[in-house]
C-alpha cells in the first residue's frame, strides 16, 4: 500500500477534542479517515479510553512474558511463581477491561 502524505486545516476547537482523546493526533486523523472511508463506525471516548488501558496491559504481559523466558533462559527458574501471577493478574485485568467492550 502506497502512503500519501496530506495536510488539512481543521478548527482549533476540533483540535482541541482531538488532544483530549487521543496521545498523538495525527494517528487520530488517520484513525478518523479510514472509519469514514471504510464507513465503519467511529469509536467512543470511553471505548478508546478502554483500548488504549487494554493496550497498556497487553504491553504489561509481554513484558512479563520477556522476563519469565530470560529466566528459563538463564536457568533461574526457582522463582517464576510470582511473575506467572502477575501475568494471570493482568489477564484478569484485561477480561475486565473488555467485558464493556462493544466493536459495534
Amino acid at each position: 500500500m502506497c502512503k500519501i502524505r496530506r495536510t488539512f486545516r481543521i478548527y482549533k476547537s476540533d483540535a482541541d477534542i482531538l488532544d483530549r482523546l487521543f496521545k498523538n493526533p495525527s494517528k487520530a486523523v488517520r484513525l478518523l479517515i479510514s472509519s469514514y472511508v471504510q464507513r465503519n463506525v467511529l469509536p467512543t471516548a470511553r471505548q478508546i479510553d478502554e483500548l488504549q488501558t487494554l493496550q497498556k496491559e497487553v504491553h504489561r504481559i509481554g513484558v512479563n512474558l520477556n522476563q519469565i523466558a530470560r529466566k528459563i533462559n538463564y536457568g533461574e527458574v526457582s522463582d517464576l511463581t510470582e511473575q506467572i501471577r502477575e501475568v494471570r493478574n493482568v489477564l484478569n485485568q484485561i477480561k475486565t477491561c473488555l467485558r464493556g467492550f462493544d466493536a459495534h
